[in-house]
């Protein structure tokens, strides 16, 4: 017989001769696994309970045998012993499957196989992961049969809770370290990205648009007479207000728009690689969307909402992020000063009086290569080099293409 058999062998005597003892002990057994859950249970726990296997496999003992006079200082003993997965021993009030209280000596304990053991990773009370450790069989000094090293074996158990402590409190301090960061760039009230955020991403995007020799255009939006709802409806009411016209901002985030709040009821929409022509269609499409909003405070209903929209664009309007947001604002002060509800390009005349009237820099003169026109048609791009103001249009339809939306909406030189 091979040393590999005689080992087979043993093995099978061990197996039979545990199952015998575990089917006739007069004591209840229960193996749980490590989710806590039954997967065996033996005779006299039948006896002693009236549950079958198939009553409590997959369910978690204390829900089934622990009742109302059950001592809660005793369950949470227990508790944190099958967190930490360390031995216990205590008594306690259970009760049987006809719901009668009976007293019980409980011992548990964690059983380990020859594969290892498992640890949860615990961090600030919330398990983050389940940690598993491999113990290989020992070889002893002057043998050569593998045994298991006791004294090690032994404080396995206490390595494995220093391993994950130490792991869990690496991996709280990152993934707190990742919330506050995102907490820092994000809007609480919307969860848009904010102004510092939106700094970042516009940076980036001049440094894309230098590299690649591409544009891409800021959308300004302001929500007209804020103000008036806010005196109207309160706070709350402006409040919902913002966040409903947000929500419609992110639906375009798919597309590859990146809406931020500046603050107040001031919005701003990166468009990595749209030309002024496409982001005029976009600001639209948007603007749109939000007079579709229906914003609801309680069982009222609030009156539409409108916004007005400035748009200025990579590199024809500005070689900075700061220098194309205050060509943007300078915009959106025109379609403001022009009546609200519309959406002005940089170049339009209004926005160069508004520059005027601010005592600004002077406005760049508008260079068709660099605004990125190209896919657009004749008619369009007659009206961007006459500069562009189109004023409020109705929501479009699904079925409308890009150049139909921009011809209807119509223009003012």
């Amino acid at each position: 017989m091979t040393r590999h058999e005689a080992s087979s062998s043993d093995e099978e005597r061990l197996n039979f001769f545990a199952g015998l003892v575990a089917d006739h002990c007069h004591d209840a057994i229960v193996v749980t696994g490590v989710d806590g859950c039954v997967e065996w249970v033996n005779a006299a726990f039948t006896r002693s309970t009236a549950y079958s296997l198939d009553d409590v496999q997959g369910r978690k003992p204390g829900h089934l045998l622990q009742g109302r006079e059950t001592d809660a200082d005793t369950v949470r003993q227990i508790g944190e012993a099958l967190t930490n997965r360390v031995p216990i021993r205590t008594e306690i009030l259970n009760d049987t499957k006809a719901d009668v209280p009976y007293w019980v000596e409980i011992h548990i304990a964690p059983v380990f196989s020859d594969a290892g053991t498992h640890k949860p990773i615990i961090a600030q009370g919330e398990t983050i992961g389940l940690m598993h450790l491999v113990f290989g069989a020992l070889a002893m000094p002057n043998s050569s049969i593998p045994v298991s090293d006791g004294e090690f074996l032994s404080q396995r158990w206490a390595t494995a809770q220093t391993c994950a402590e130490q792991i869990s409190l690496a991996i709280a301090n990152v993934q707190l370290r990742h919330e506050l960061e995102d907490r820092s760039v994000r809007d609480q009230l919307t969860g848009l990205w904010n102004r510092r955020r939106f700094l970042q991403v516009g940076a980036q995007e001049v440094r894309n648009g230098e590299e690649a020799g591409q544009p891409f255009s800021l959308v300004v939006l302001d929500i007209d007479f804020f103000k008036r709802i806010n005196d109207t409806y309160g706070h709350d009411g402006g409040d919902l207000v913002v966040r409903d016209v947000a929500a419609g901002l992110l639906r375009h985030a798919n597309e590859g728009a990146l809406p931020c709040r500046l603050g107040g009821e001031e919005f701003v929409v990166v468009l990595p690689w749209a030309d002024t022509g496409k982001a005029l269609v976009i600001a639209e499409d948007i603007r749109a969307e939000i007079a579709a909003v229906e914003v609801r405070l309680g069982e009222t209903i609030l009156p539409s909402v409108t916004a007005s929209a400035g748009v200025a664009t990579f590199p024809a309007h500005g070689t900075t992020i700061g220098s194309l947001l205050r060509v943007a604002d300078l915009a959106l002060y025109a379609a403001q000063e022009s009546g609200r509800d519309r959406t002005v390009s940089a170049d339009s005349p209004s926005t160069r009086k508004a520059a005027e009237t601010a005592g600004t820099p002077p406005l760049p003169e508008l260079r068709l290569g660099e605004a990125g026109t190209a896919a657009l048609d004749g008619e369009t791009k007659e009206r961007l080099a006459s500069s562009i103001e189109m004023p409020s249009v109705p929501p479009a339809s699904p079925r409308q293409n890009p150049d139909e939306k921009l011809r209807g909406s119509g223009s003012a030189s």
